[in-house]
């Protein structure tokens, strides 16, 4: 539904303003005939029912960094541990438990930022970047892939 929105509104502008197009059903990235480049990108779908279903991943990150977050008040300052996981191997591991992770989106649980989180940045192979927030509490990300948390903080611990 969000992609045809988006697309059917890059069409209605396609008319007045010529923009250049490349869809795959994961992202739309339009090149404005100023040379600038935006990314859309789609976050949740009805029909999707694994990781891979909403995530074109597979093969292509070649680094992940992470924050494991948790809230505190506005005026202190919180360290929240952070690391870059650059082992192929490891790589491997996440990125299969986020693609094969089923989905199961309830609008309601990452309206606002739970207490405690994971935040993953994908560094895919032509440099561009995924962000992925996961609830440590249920596993469940701002897609609705519901990752199993405890395997995911080990991975996230061999880094």
């Amino acid at each position: 539904m969000i992609a045809r929105w988006l697309m059917g509104f890059l069409v209605t502008q396609a008319i007045e303003v010529p923009l250049y197009l490349r869809v795959t059903t994961f992202r739309v990235a339009v090149r404005m005939p100023d040379r600038h480049r935006y990314l859309y990108e789609a976050i949740r779908s009805a029909k999707a029912k694994t990781g891979a279903d909403l995530l074109d991943i597979k093969d292509r990150v070649a680094s992940i960094d992470f924050e494991l977050g948790t809230a505190c008040d506005d005026d202190q300052m919180c360290d929240a541990p952070t690391g870059t996981i650059s082992s192929r191997a490891t790589v491997t591991k996440v990125v299969t438990m986020l693609l094969e992770s089923p989905v199961e989106f309830d609008a309601g649980l990452m309206r606002n930022l739970p207490s405690e989180w994971v935040k993953l940045t994908l560094t895919l192979d032509d440099a561009s970047t995924v962000t992925i927030w996961i609830n440590r509490e249920t596993g469940e990300s701002q897609c609705g892939i519901r990752v199993p948390v405890d395997d995911l903080l080990a991975q996230l611990r061999t880094a």
